[in-house]
Formats: structure tokens, C-alpha cells, sequence
């Protein structure tokens, strides 16, 4: 019989493409949501702390990806904690049920973020969590799914750097925003983007079920992290648009967006060190060829 893997969050840009990719390499792919269709469909309501413990007693892996967005929202106070709670809750809800079912996982893989390092710097996946709101989200997100590990599960954290897709994510509003004549950086350009293919990352996620050598936390970042400014430049290059050295000023986008605005004038440069020593094979090491793949009319 093929392995059975249960997907949260599978309706979000990752979850469809993984769902598709494992589909594919012959697992049978089991998803939780509020609103079932299909068969294969359970409900699940993490607030409610209600889940359709049938499909737990089906699974051998869990792929953890449920999360409120943090980019299309202003960050109140109530949005802070459903960006906590969604991404928390739910994993310790996981557990939980998991526990009282005595249910006998292979692994239990969880999304997170290289914002556990914090706003600016240089890291590799030996680094301590950094401070700020997001640092503390992925902290606590990690701590709840560390609790797989300490019930025996092999467990694997994915920290997850921007990620690239021509069907989701930040890259289609920039890219459409470069065709148009306007490619510019935000603040001092200096900020990195350390980013990746989503080829790349749903393999990493299908190395993660696949290896059982495979434990802890893995940074989810191409090798070629890129500055704001060199970022654009290279859109601008391919898409054969000016670029325009003017940035545009800080001060507007914090006036905009509010604390939000670290996504755009704060970034990480944050380096795969651990896929590199288990020999992960990147098929879009490099900025171009990503980009070469995801918008091929334009090659």
C-alpha cells in the first residue's frame, strides 16, 4: 500500500503544488479543512478544537502548513494573535489528538519561517531565534511542533525563506509591477531576499517524508540569496524594463503598511547550510533560472 500523507493548509500556495507533486510520486494525499469536499476531505476546526480524528487514524505522515498570512493584513493586536494562534493551536491540536488516538506517525513535518531569525543579519540553521514579533511566532510555531519529537516522532521544521511561483505569492505583483515600467527597491535596497522555487521547496517538503535521516530544522532557501536592489535589477533584466535607481522611501511604506512594513524594508541573509550537507539537489539554484522557469514566454 502507498504511504498516506495528511496535508493542513492545503488550499494555500504551497499546499496545492505539494498536493500535486506527491500525488504524482504515488502517495495517497488526505487534507484537513474547515469545509470538506471530496473524498479524501476531512474537517478539521483548530479554534473549535475539533478534528475528524478518521483521518488521523489513516496517516502516516503530517505536513503541517496551516497559518494565518502575514502580508494582507494590517498586524492589530487581534491579527497578532491570529497569526499566532492559527499557526500554535493548531499544531498543538495535532498533537493532541494524535496523543489521545495513539496514533503511530513516521514523521510530522511542519512549515516555519526565516523569520525565527529575526529582521536583519546572517544565519544558518545552528542560529538562536532573533527578536521581534515574527522571530516570536516562529519560535513558539517550532516549540509546538518540537513536541512530536519528544513523543518519539521524527519531526522536521522547514524554514521557509520567500517564496517564488508564477500562480501565487509576492512574485506575480512584482513582476507585474517591473512590466510595467516600474522596477525600483524599497528603502536602501539593501535588505536581502532569500527566496526559492517552488519546485524546490515541495521537494525539500517530499525529502522531509522520504528520508527518515532527516530531523530538525532545514533553512528553505535557493543558495543565491539576492539584495532588494539586485533582486528587481534582475526582474528588470529579464523582462527586458528599465530599472530605476530611485527607491522608493521608507518613510512612506512604514506611514502604509505599519509594522507590516518589515517584510518589505527588513530581510535575512539566510543560508541552506544543512540541505547543502545532505546533498539536496536544487533544480533552480539561481535567480535565472527560477525566473526562466516560471515565466517562460519571456525567454
Amino acid at each position: 500500500m502507498h504511504e498516506t500523507v495528511l496535508i493542513t493548509g492545503a488550499s494555500g500556495l504551497i499546499g496545492r503544488h505539494l498536493t500535486f507533486l506527491l500525488k504524482e510520486k504515488g502517495y495517497r494525499v488526505l487534507t484537513l479543512v474547515r469545509n470538506p469536499e471530496g473524498e479524501g476531505s476531512f474537517c478539521w476546526d483548530p479554534e473549535n478544537e475539533y478534528i475528524d480524528t478518521e483521518a488521523l487514524n489513516q496517516t502516516d505522515h503530517i505536513v503541517h502548513l496551516a497559518g494565518a498570512s502575514i502580508g494582507d493584513m494590517r498586524w492589530s493586536a487581534v491579527r497578532k494573535e491570529e497569526i499566532l494562534s492559527s499557526r500554535v493551536r493548531s499544531c498543538a491540536l495535532l498533537y493532541l489528538k494524535c496523543l489521545e488516538g495513539g496514533i503511530h506517525l513516521k514523521s510530522f513535518i511542519s512549515a516555519s519561517a526565516i523569520g525565527f531569525y529575526g529582521d536583519e543579519g546572517t544565519f544558518t540553521e545552528s542560529d538562536p531565534a532573533g527578536v521581534g514579533f515574527l522571530a516570536s511566532v516562529c519560535e513558539q510555531w517550532e516549540q509546538a511542533a518540537d513536541r512530536f519529537e519528544q513523543a518519539g516522532i521524527r519531526t522536521v521544521k522547514v524554514r521557509t525563506g520567500i517564496v517564488l511561483a508564477a500562480d501565487g505569492g509576492i512574485l506575480p505583483q512584482m513582476a507585474k509591477t517591473v512590466r510595467m515600467g516600474l522596477g525600483t527597491s524599497f528603502g536602501n535596497g539593501k535588505q536581502y531576499l532569500s527566496w526559492i522555487h517552488i519546485m524546490d521547496l515541495c521537494n525539500i517538503y517530499l525529502q522531509a517524508i522520504k528520508n527518515k535521516s532527516w530531523s530538525g530544522a532545514y533553512n528553505a532557501v535557493a543558495p543565491e540569496p539576492r539584495t532588494n536592489r539586485t533582486f528587481i535589477k534582475e526582474l528588470a533584466r529579464y523582462f527586458h524594463k528599465p530599472y530605476w535607481p530611485i527607491s522608493i522611501p521608507a518613510l512612506p511604506i512604514r506611514l502604509a503598511l505599519g509594522e507590516r512594513s518589515v517584510l518589505l524594508l527588513k530581510g535575512c541573509q539566510v543560508h541552506s547550510s544543512r540541505l547543502t550537507e545532505s546533498a539536496f539537489d536544487f533544480k533552480f539554484p539561481k535567480l535565472s533560472s527560477a525566473l526562466m522557469d516560471l515565466f517562460p514566454e519571456c525567454n
